[in-house]
């Protein structure tokens, strides 16, 4: 049977049609994306020869200022800066040259046989379809750049990051911060926001110290304020907490509405917002007083609903500024909410309220004759107790027996001297006594470790010799003496009965007043005072001789 169906699409002649067509879209589709970043990108661009201005900052103020406003102002031309030098990079480096043709190839092949409806390239079994083999090519496209010029892009960007911030360090922006100094730069958004935040609070603490403003606040809005805000873009809902820092409620009368409708199509779009918020039935009929006056009537006299009005009508605005207690929010440039300084009118009562709790009450006015009298009678009683009372007068006291010294026993010169010799060598010998060996000083631990060596010689009725003196030290366990010590010792002691100056010892008194006694029974003439120091210093010195010094 022959066919008369309508032709295959699958025979070569309608694909092969098709296919330029499909062609010119993929580059299309491929290529308009580009032309339009493109574009954007010179439209944001800036006269270069306002590019290449430079002068020198004049201070550290001027110097951030410049940076952080010439990054975005030439940021058109930062960009074309970059792909210039990436460009010129790549021309100057043969590697990368090869990379870019060869992906320029592999792109062209790619295209046509992507084209072909007979290529189905299967991974793991999985057909592909064109969308998917663009997005595989592509990945394996940057995987390549990233593997052999990665290092490149990475230094080129860094490059011109650098140079970037460099040329906005010194470029002074066509004149817009040369003439700025560090004292007269504006404060930035940040700081600017943080005042208003600040002055919102004081604000709102006023309202709520004077009037008791409590949450959920209350903000009556007009329709001029939500076409401002439609304009502006200002979404009411989310601002207006923030504002006032808490829980807000938007109002709007039926009047506002009803007007906000009547306006016709160019103010639709703020009737449906305010269709949106809570809707305050106010009794009017349609057409029997204007939004502004349904507004002013709201309020009344004293604002007793505790109402904050938003509105851009600035006849409204002066009817509200009269009005004691009601705050008023507006879009300040037309485009930032804030809120008003309190009105003169509000500032009046609050000042009149806070000095009618200050002043004196009818209650306390009954009782303040009393409280005098009482007060008086206090101060007269004071005066009386002052006046009889006397002053006891300190008189000199006796010395406490606890704290006072002991008396000291006066002695003659010479027996005074003698005694606090003999005081002090005791003292020694028995602090002496008292301090470990390891602790007593080298020349002083030398001599003591020999004399005790000599005298257990001398018990033991062994020879006094420096080699036995060594022995014994050595034996003890003590340290290494200094080698003089015991040669000194060996020939001091050497030919001496040991004995015999230990006895002597004790009799030093005896021994040096024998010849003063004697003198005086034989009827002699008495020797002259100085001779008899000079026997007793011989005797001293005698004494030193026979090892008394050794214990010091």
């Amino acid at each position: 049977m022959e066919s008369t169906g309508s032709p295959q699409l699958n025979d070569g002649q309608l694909d092969g049609e098709k296919e330029a067509g499909n062609k010119l879209e993929e580059i299309k589709a491929m290529a308009i994306p580009m032309i339009r970043r493109l574009t954007g990108t010179v439209s944001i661009m800036k006269p270069w020869k306002e590019f290449f201005t430079f002068t020198r900052p004049r201070s550290s103020g001027e110097m951030s200022q410049r940076i952080s406003k010439n990054l975005f102002y030439y940021q058109g031309n930062y960009g074309v800066c970059a792909v210039v030098l990436l460009l010129l990079w790549v021309l100057t480096t043969p590697s990368a040259l090869f990379l870019c043709l060869l992906l320029v190839a592999s792109w062209v092949a790619f295209l046509n046989k992507n084209s072909d409806p007979n290529w189905n390239p299967q991974i793991g079994g999985v057909p592909l379809n064109r969308t998917q083999r663009m997005l595989a090519m592509t990945v394996v496209s940057g995987a390549l750049v990233l593997i052999f010029a990665g290092g490149l892009i990475v230094t080129v960007l860094c490059l011109s990051g650098i140079l970037a911030v460099a040329h906005a360090t010194f470029n002074s922006g066509a004149g817009k911060f040369e003439e700025l100094a560090e004292e007269d730069l504006p404060l930035n958004a940040f700081k600017m926001k943080i005042r208003r935040q600040k002055s919102h609070r004081k604000v709102m603490r006023f309202y709520q110290t004077a009037f008791g403003f409590q949450e959920p606040y209350r903000a009556l809005i007009d329709g001029t304020f939500i076409n401002a805000a439609l304009k502006s873009k200002v979404h009411i809902k989310e601002q207006l907490p923030k504002l006032l820092g808490g829980r807000t409620t938007p109002v709007v009368t039926e009047c506002v509405y009803q007007e906000l409708r009547d306006l016709g199509a160019d103010f639709s779009g703020s009737a449906i917002i305010a269709r949106g918020y809570y809707r305050l039935k106010c009794g009017h009929t349609k057409g029997e007083c204007s939004a502004a006056d349904c507004i002013t009537k709201q309020l009344a006299s004293n604002n007793p609903k505790q109402y904050l009005v938003c509105t851009q009508d600035k006849a409204l605005r002066e009817r509200v500024r009269r009005v004691p207690g009601a705050g008023l929010i507006i879009l300040h440039g037309g485009q930032v909410p804030i809120i008003e300084q309190p009105s003169e009118a509000s500032v009046r009562v609050a000042t009149k309220q806070e000095n009618e709790k200050q002043a004196v009450q009818t209650w306390e006015k009954s009782k303040l004759p009393i409280l005098r009298q009482e007060e008086a009678k206090a101060e007269a009683m004071a005066g009386d107790a002052r006046d009889t009372s006397k002053k006891k007068r300190r008189g000199p006291r006796a010395p406490n027996p606890l704290s006072c010294k002991k008396r000291k026993v006066q002695m003659p010169a010479g027996d005074e001297e003698h005694a606090q010799e003999q005081t002090t060598t005791t003292t020694k010998r028995k602090l002496m006594a008292a301090v470990p060996t390891h602790d007593i000083p080298g020349t002083e631990r030398d001599e003591l470790l020999c004399t005790y060596a000599a005298l257990i010689l001398h018990d033991s009725d062994l020879e006094i010799t420096s080699d036995n003196l060594n022995s014994l030290i050595h034996a003890s366990g003590a340290r290494h003496v200094e080698s003089y010590w015991p040669v000194i010792f060996a020939r001091m002691l050497k030919g001496k009965d040991v004995s015999e100056m230990l006895s002597a010892a004790g009799s030093v008194g005896a021994v040096a007043a024998a010849p003063a006694a004697g003198a005086a029974a034989g009827g002699a003439e008495a020797a002259p005072a100085e001779e008899e120091k000079k026997v007793e210093e011989e005797e001293e010195e005698e004494d030193e001789d026979m090892g008394f010094d050794l214990f010091d």
